[in-house]
């Protein structure tokens, strides 16, 4: 059985623009996936985050996270390769 452990990371990006890296850890293999990544800027809109937020519990029931991309032993790594994929 593999269990999931949510963490979130931020990074600024200057101008009022925030990522949000929804990142998971998998037990008990102790690898970790970022599941997606969410682009946020102020003014800040409740409404986005409360959609993002669905959106991102709806890609964890619709698949595995470790089908839909590689896992990787550090978050940092995981982090990176989510980077330069989709260019963040």
């Amino acid at each position: 059985m593999i269990l999931y452990q949510q963490i979130d990371v931020w990074k600024r990006r200057g101008g009022g623009r925030l990522c949000r890296y929804r990142c998971l850890r998998l037990e008990p293999e102790g690898t970790y996936v970022v599941q997606s990544a969410d682009s946020l800027s102020i003014p800040l809109d409740l409404a986005v985050v409360d959609i993002l937020d669905a959106q991102f519990h709806q890609l964890l029931a619709e698949e595995a996270p470790e089908e839909r991309s590689q896992t990787y032993a550090t978050l940092g790594e995981a982090i990176a390769a989510h980077d330069r994929e989709f260019e963040n």
